[in-house]
């Protein structure tokens, strides 16, 4: 909605709580009408709004952050323009080099270089030298102990080394969505995979689905894990490395007030449905200041999840973000229902606050005004 339709709203609103009022005051029961759950939702309504409409930006504001996103995208665009012109370049010299091979004959037999793997097939090694730049999708990346194995099309790569790959990793990939994830960037020579450009969006996906809580996930994580691992993950990681990731409009906010020398922590929520079948969604911990510690704003990808809203002291956040990051990602079932009801628990992780997602406009008005204004 525009602001023209929240007036027009508002205007509406009006009109009903009015003809509420006049239907009650017919009968002479206005004093029912605190009790009349139906009128009590207009005037919240009608007060969220307001209060919506009160706080928003001055048009020159808005304006002005509107050209910044517009230059934004237009950098993007040309960054994306040079990327597909330096493909199309290689991609063609590929295919010039490939033909010219073509015409030569040649009666020199071809080795095929014996392996240490059992699918020694896909590894065989090729000695051309042309360099190709290929984009992967995340379903053909597949885990093993201390390195990853690449698939393009029918072409499998050799083994590239990742120390930190682990085999159980791909069960654990099969219900992840990747979201807004970039594709895997590679360099290639014949099989041999040379370099991947964004290896540090390898490193982060890693990570992240190491802490998903799922039947494997006492083959991979380390109950000492700690969260300082992240320590590099600041806004300015995300902005270089991830950037589609926070597109819905309240991680776009939400990443704006983050801390800059703070990490925003990856949080993977495994999510089960009625037949049982589980899923990982993305969530964060987003850290923002406060006047008098740090709030720590618990959101998930998933718009219709509610944002939980933490506090901790400046001098002690890594020690008490721990507890909060062992919770989340530990094996409570019901982990929102149980911090809303559980006091102890509550008191323990400093647990203050829900904010709903209700309407993006409530949430937005009421998010801005814990920011600015502290709980």
């Amino acid at each position: 909605m525009d602001t023209r339709e929240y007036e027009l709203r508002l205007k509406n609103l009006s009109d009903e709580i009015l003809q509420i009022q006049t239907k009650y005051k017919k009968v002479k029961n206005e004093s029912v009408l605190k009790f009349d759950s139906h009128y009590q939702d207009k005037i919240r309504e009608k007060r969220e709004i307001l209060h919506f409409l009160s706080n928003l930006p001055n048009p020159k504001i808005i304006y002005t952050a509107v050209q910044e996103i517009d230059e934004k995208i237009k950098l993007k665009k040309k960054e994306l323009d040079e990327r597909n012109k330096l493909l199309q370049e290689l991609r063609s010299k590929e295919k010039l080099l490939h033909s010219e091979s073509k015409k030569k004959k040649s009666t020199k037999k071809v080795e095929t270089k014996q392996t240490q793997y059992s699918f020694s097939k896909a590894f065989v090694y090729s000695d051309s030298s042309v360099t190709t730049a290929l984009d992967i999708d995340w379903k053909n990346v597949h885990f093993q102990d201390g390195y990853i194995i690449i698939k393009a099309g029918n072409k499998w790569f050799d083994p590239f080394s990742v120390y930190e790959s682990k085999k159980a990793l791909n069960h654990i990939k099969a219900i992840y969505k990747f979201r807004n994830a970039p594709k895997l960037l590679i360099e290639t020579s014949g099989r041999r995979i040379t370099k991947i450009e964004n290896i540090e969006v390898l490193h982060y996906y890693i990570k992240f689905l190491s802490f998903a809580d799922t039947f494997d996930s006492s083959v991979l994580r380390n109950k000492n894990y700690s969260i300082l691992k992240f320590k590099t993950y600041s806004k300015s990681f995300y902005k270089k490395y991830l950037p589609d990731l926070f597109l819905p409009a309240c991680f776009d906010l939400l990443c704006k007030f983050s801390i800059e020398d703070l990490p925003i922590i990856p949080v993977p929520e495994t999510v089960v449905n009625s037949s049982g079948n589980k899923q990982i969604h993305d969530s964060f911990l987003f850290p923002i200041n406060n006047t008098d510690g740090i709030l720590w704003i618990w959101e998930s990808i998933e718009e219709s999840k509610a944002s939980y809203i933490f506090k901790s002291t400046k001098e002690e956040y890594e020690t008490h973000l721990q507890l909060i990051f062992d919770y989340l990602t530990g094996d409570t079932v019901n982990k929102r229902f149980t911090l809303i009801h559980d006091k102890e628990l509550a008191n323990v992780l400093c647990f203050k606050k829900r904010v709903l997602h209700t309407y993006q406009y409530a949430w937005e008005s009421a998010t801005r005004s814990i920011i600015r204004h502290g709980l």
